[in-house]
């Protein structure tokens, strides 16, 4: 398992409509493949305790554990592109 956490924003609901934290949850609720992590749960509002001992509000999913990493690392040290091949 492995959570993945970023500060809390309060949104109206027409904003969660274009935020990436919550544009991933809809697509991950969507999504069953056995290459695609699945999503355990999330919270929208929640509160963590920093090492310091301060209070923050965050959001958090939580998701299964990528043990050989993300995809990015992969292809990037699997493929090299040239400039001329990528500019638009």
């Amino acid at each position: 398992m492995a959570i993945k956490i970023t500060s809390y924003v309060e949104l109206s609901e027409e904003a969660k409509a274009e935020d990436p934290f919550y544009a991933e949850i809809n697509c991950l609720k969507e999504l069953d493949h056995p290459n695609i992590c699945k999503l355990h749960g999330h919270n929208g509002q929640a509160v963590a305790t920093t090492a310091e001992g301060k209070k923050v509000e965050v959001s958090y999913m939580a998701l299964d554990y990528a043990q050989e990493g993300e995809l990015f690392d992969w292809v990037s040290l699997l493929i090299t592109l040239n400039y001329s091949s990528i500019r638009i």
